[in-house]
């Protein structure tokens, strides 16, 4: 596991940032890489729109992916292991986004935090987590974030 890139995806939520301190201190102690990735869902406008607001949509688009680009990049720069970060537009499935980015930067593992959603929560919303674990060919650690 020495030299390890480790893909760990953030969502800004208290939960991601416990898996993002999870990546970094094992990178450290690997003497690892840390790829850092933020997936935002495309903006659509509602029925087609017209073309004011899907210029204005595409512009909502473009800001929240600059803002989450500098949150990225200010967590890459308190890092105190070799950091990239990357955001990533999705279209579709945020999972197989993820998956796919760790693919492209041949990720070693894939760090995820555990949101706590209990069974009921999991069948009625599904979970990120749940789903990377079961469909991801390459070894995943879900950090928990709250006591067992």
């Amino acid at each position: 596991m020495q030299g390890a890139v480790i893909l760990v995806g953030t969502d800004f939520s208290e939960h991601a940032e416990i898996a993002v301190r999870g990546a970094f201190r094992l990178a450290q102690a690997v003497n690892g890489r840390v790829e850092l990735v933020h997936v935002t869902p495309e903006q659509k406008p509602l029925f087609g729109g017209s073309k004011e607001n899907r210029a204005a949509v595409k512009r909502l688009q473009e800001e929240a992916v600059e803002e989450a680009r500098r949150a990225l990049e200010l967590i890459v720069a308190e890092a105190d292991v070799p950091a990239r970060a990357h955001v990533d537009v999705c279209a579709g499935d945020i999972c197989k986004t993820l998956l796919d980015h760790a693919d492209d930067v041949g990720a070693d593992l894939i760090v995820v935090g555990r949101h706590g959603l209990g069974a009921a929560g999991r069948f009625l919303l599904g979970s990120l987590t749940d789903k990377v674990v079961r469909r991801s060919e390459r070894p995943v650690m879900v950090i928990p974030t709250e006591p067992s």
